[in-house]
This record gives C-alpha cells, structure tokens and sequence, in this order.
C-alpha cells in the first residue's frame, strides 16, 4: 500500500494583499479511515510578501511565516497544528490546550474536535493576527459531521507575527499521513475527498 500526498498553496486575487483577519472553508470526507497517528488537512497560511511566506513546514519555522494547518489524530481527534514563532506568551509551553514540540508544529487543542468515519464535514477556520508585540491573535476551528453537533474549539492569545511585513495570504492545502517515519502510514486502503473550498475575509478586518 502506497501512501499519497497531495499539497499546495492558493492566494486567490480577490483576496486584499495584506490582511489580518481570514476565513477558509471547506467540505471533508473520510472514506474508511483507519487514523494511525496523525495526519495533516488544510489551513490557512500567512507570511512575508514572497517565497519566505511558504517556508513553514516540515521542521522550519523561520520568522517570515506562519501556518495553521488543521489534523486528525489517533481515533479522530481534531486540532489546530501550528506553524508559530517561539515567543509565545509566559506560560505557554503548559497551557492545557497546547501540546508543546520545540522542532515541529504546535499541536493547539488536541481532542477538543473529533472528526467521523464515512461522513462529510463542513469545516471553517478563522484567523485573527496578533498586534505586533502582543499575544493577541486567535484561531478558531469549528467542524461539523453531517448528522451531528458542530464542534468548535478557540485558540486564544497567540503570536503569529512578530513584524508589520508578515499578513495573512491564503490557504495551504495539504493532506497525507505523517509525521516523518514509516510509523505514520496509513493503516490500510483509505481516502479523503474534499470539495466546496471558500476564502473570505471578515468585514471588520485589517487592511494594511
């Protein structure tokens, strides 16, 4: 059994070249889905205005970017998986929701969110940038099993930016299993199918 990946980024035109407020949806279904460990779905992404917005992932994490992937874990259980610089707000690293990796992505409410076997879910993210020097930003996940409650989960005062260059600039489509070992691979024959992609922006967001 062979796993697949498939990743990209999108930066509609519509879309204002610096902002600091966004909102991705999006339609996800899993089809047989044995989890394993973990893998990655898509989230927003932001960054400097070129090639270093697109850097954070896999291990780097470099000061002109950010991201803010979405991710099943073991039996389904949902969170944030965050791409963010390293001076987080005093206490950080303990924060109850928060599941600290000083290499790799921050794993930001774990277990807040489930996702389901053999359903289609509506899914949004919503992101707030930080006010540059303050651990005022916030991403809010919210996802929702046809046939079944929706689920939401907030992260609050985060940083995602520590200068004026670094904006919101679209969505970082990305979904496999993984991790980096052969440990992460798909149990057996599965797939994730997706459709009704959205990028908006709020109305009282900030256009610099």
């Amino acid at each position: 059994m062979a796993n697949r990946r498939a990743g990209f980024f999108s930066k509609p035109n519509a879309i204002p070249q610096n902002v600091d407020a966004m909102i991705l949806s999006y339609d996800v279904y899993f089809e047989n889905f044995g989890w394993n460990k973990g893998g990655k779905l898509p989230g927003l992404y932001g960054g400097e205005d070129g090639e270093g917005a697109y850097k954070c992932s896999g291990g780097s994490n470099p000061s002109t970017c950010f991201s803010l992937r979405l991710m099943w874990r073991e039996h389904g259980a949902g969170e944030i998986y965050a791409y963010i610089p390293k001076n987080q707000e005093s206490g950080f690293e303990q924060r109850p929701d928060v599941v600290y990796n000083p290499v790799y992505g921050q794993s930001l409410g774990r277990g807040k969110t489930h996702w389901m076997n053999n359903k289609w879910h509506s899914v949004t993210e919503e992101v707030h940038l930080n006010t540059v020097g303050k651990a005022n930003g916030w991403v809010k996940m919210c996802i929702k099993a046809e046939g079944h409650s929706q689920q939401c989960y907030t992260a609050n005062h985060l940083v995602m930016r520590n200068n004026h260059n670094i904006h919101l600039r679209g969505m970082m489509f990305s979904t496999f299993f993984g991790g980096g070992d052969p440990s992460w691979a798909a149990p057996n024959d599965c797939s994730t199918y997706y459709k009704n992609f959205k990028i908006s922006v709020p109305d009282h967001a900030v256009v610099g």
